[in-house]
C-alpha cells in the first residue's frame, strides 16, 4: 500500500490541526483533505494552515477530496478548485461524475459529461494532478462498468473504490478487480445495508480480501479511513489499529 490514512470529512467538526495530530498519533500516514470544510478553495488561510501543519508532521495531504460534480453546477469552479489542490501539493483531486446513476443517464448527458471530464483532466495534468472519480450510487460511476466506459472516453481518469453495503461481497469483490489498474485511493469503512455504521473490525474479513486483491497493484494506493461510528475518536483509533493489522497481514493470509 502506499499509505494508510484518514478522510478529514470523518471528522467535520474537528480542526485541521486536531486531524493532523490525531493522525499522527494513530501512526498514520495520509489524509485527503475534504473542500466542503477544512480546505474550502476560497479560504487561502486554511490552506495554508494546512500545509504548515502537515510539513511539520509525518503526515501527507495525498488527495483533495472536491465536491465538484462533473456537468453540473457548483459552488466552486474547477478552475478554483484547481488552484487549491496545487496549493496543497496533492498529486490528486477527486470528483463526481455528475449527478445522476448511469442507469438513467441520458445520451446527451453522458456527453456533456465526457466533455467536462474531459477538459478538466487536461487541465490537471498540467499541473501534474490526476483526477479521480468518487465511486458512488447516484453518479454515473456507480459500477466498474460504468466507470470503465468512462476511463475509455478519457484515458487519463483515475477512479476511488469504496465497498458498496447494498450489494454482496462477491459482488464488491468483482468490480474492485475490474477497477484495480486505475485506482488511486480506496475508502474504507464498515456499513450495513441502511449504511449504519459498525466498527471496522467487524468486516475485518472481507477487507483482508480487499487488501489482498489490492496488494496485486503494489505499492501505489492509498486506504483512507472514512465513516467511523458514531464519529468518534476512540473508535477511529480502534479502526486505524484494525486496518494496520489487516495490512500488515494480508501477505501472510
Amino acid at each position: 500500500m502506499k499509505g494508510i490514512g484518514l478522510t478529514s470529512v470523518t471528522f467535520r467538526k474537528r480542526s485541521a490541526a486536531e486531524i493532523v495530530e490525531l493522525a499522527s498519533s494513530c501512526g498514520l500516514t495520509a489524509i485527503e483533505w475534504g473542500a466542503d470544510v477544512h480546505a474550502r478553495p476560497n479560504d487561502t488561510d486554511a490552506l495554508s494552515e494546512i500545509i504548515r501543519l502537515t510539513e511539520k508532521s509525518c503526515v501527507k495531504s495525498c488527495s483533495y477530496g472536491s465536491y465538484y460534480r462533473a456537468a453540473a453546477r457548483n459552488e466552486f469552479g474547477f478552475d478554483e478548485v484547481l488552484v487549491a489542490a496545487a496549493t496543497l501539493k496533492v498529486p490528486c483531486i477527486r470528483i463526481w461524475a455528475g449527478s445522476t446513476g448511469s442507469a438513467d443517464t441520458k445520451p446527451e448527458e453522458f456527453a456533456a459529461l465526457v466533455g467536462d471530464l474531459k477538459t478538466i483532466t487536461g487541465k490537471a495534468a498540467e499541473r501534474e494532478i490526476i483526477i479521480a472519480l468518487e465511486f458512488h450510487r447516484g453518479t454515473y460511476a456507480d459500477t466498474a462498468e460504468s466507470v470503465l466506459k468512462l476511463i475509455t472516453e478519457c484515458p487519463g481518469l483515475r477512479t476511488y473504490w469504496q465497498e458498496n453495503p447494498q450489494i454482496a461481497f462477491e459482488e464488491n469483490l468483482r468490480e474492485l478487480e475490474a477497477l484495480l489498474p486505475y485506482i488511486v485511493n480506496v475508502h474504507v469503512f464498515n456499513l450495513d445495508a441502511d449504511l449504519n455504521r459498525y466498527p471496522l473490525n467487524g468486516g475485518a474479513d472481507r477487507w483482508r480480501e480487499y487488501a489482498r486483491t489490492i496488494a496485486k497493484v503494489g505499492a501505489s494506493i492509498n486506504m483512507l479511513l472514512e465513516f467511523v461510528k458514531d464519529d468518534d475518536a476512540l473508535h477511529f483509533g480502534e479502526d486505524a489499529e484494525t486496518l494496520k493489522r489487516i495490512i500488515g497481514t494480508r501477505s501472510e493470509l
